[in-house]
């Protein structure tokens, strides 16, 4: 019974500290980034942003793409770019949203499914809090200016 006892506490040991050496290893890998290596990765990511933008995408699959913890990959983000990743997301989508919201006769819906939102409430927040106007407005106010010209 004791070697029962003691096996399983060597072996118990044993885990703990292989979690901890790789939480260690994990936690220092996204320290010893140079700034050019940071600068690459954020500069994959903005790119792999722009050409994914309507896809789903999410803090952890993008640090994972860079094998960047996602808290690191957020404070690399936002130093460099100055945006959060999800505000920089919603601009590129708002964006695309509007050149759609001149140059279609898209309805507003399916301009915010082709844009990658999964809800029209979703989009239309986001439209206001970025161009401090609706999309109806906006494709309103792009028509009156294109007719004026």
């Amino acid at each position: 019974k004791d070697e029962h006892n003691l096996s399983d506490d060597v072996l118990y040991k044993g885990l703990l500290n292989a979690s901890a050496i790789g939480y260690l290893l994990m936690r220092n890998a996204d320290s010893c980034l140079t700034v050019d290596e940071g600068n690459k990765v954020i500069e994959q990511a903005v790119a792999y942003i722009r050409e994914n933008f309507a896809s789903d995408i999410t803090l952890s699959s993008i640090a994972g793409m860079f094998c960047v913890s996602p808290e690191h990959f957020s404070r690399m983000f936002k130093k460099i770019t100055g945006k959060n990743i999800f505000s920089y997301v919603n601009y590129i989508r708002i964006n695309y949203a509007c050149k759609l919201l001149v140059d279609t006769d898209m309805s507003i819906l399916e301009i915010s499914m082709e844009s990658g939102y999964s809800s029209i409430s979703n989009f239309n927040r986001y439209f206001l809090k970025i161009k401090d106007c609706t999309p109806t407005m906006y494709r309103k106010l792009k028509a009156e200016v294109n007719t004026t010209l």
